[in-house]
């Protein structure tokens, strides 16, 4: 058995040695528990004053969300469970007015495959977000639908109340 605890390490160092795109740059600090036979394990982390660096999911989030989260400050957990070369992460990460949430988000360490469904609300502007393929260019799938509900309602009752005070 092997136990780490880890205190505010850097997560770009981290990814960097991990041969990973470096999207996301803040102090870690965190617990590794993993079985060396069994290749079994599991690993615990929370971040503070995270920010992201650029990378294509948030542009098309600035894009479709209409908020620039690059600006923002994060707060997260992770909590993996690692089997093998499998690894299966719920993550919430929050700032003052926008949060990103996992569950179960899939990555393969060794064919550096990836297939996650992330829930992001951007000032409350809901996204939901697909990526799936290899880490450094993932393909990136957003469902704005809630969002343009949202702006359709917003705009229908602009509509009725302009119609209202047009008869009153």
């Amino acid at each position: 058995d092997f136990h780490a605890d880890m205190t505010k390490l850097n997560t770009l160092g981290i990814l960097k040695m991990l041969i990973y795109p470096q999207i996301f740059d803040s102090a870690l600090d965190g617990k590794l528990d993993y079985n060396l036979a069994k290749q079994n394990g599991t690993f615990h982390a929370t971040t503070r004053n995270g920010r992201f660096t650029r990378n294509q999911m948030l542009d098309l989030v600035k894009q479709y969300g209409k908020k620039d989260l690059y600006k923002e400050n994060f707060v997260s957990t992770f909590n993996s469970r690692i089997r093998k070369e499998h690894t299966y992460t719920d993550l919430d990460m929050r700032s003052n007015k926008s949060s990103i949430t996992g569950k179960n988000v899939y990555l393969n360490s060794k064919t550096k495959q990836i297939k996650a469904k992330l829930d992001i609300n951007a000032n409350n502007n809901p996204l939901k977000v697909e990526l799936k393929g290899n880490v450094d260019q993932p393909k990136v799938k957003i469902d704005a639908s809630k969002l343009i509900e949202k702006e359709l309602k917003k705009e229908a009752g602009k509509q009725i109340n302009k119609l209202l005070k047009g008869l009153f």
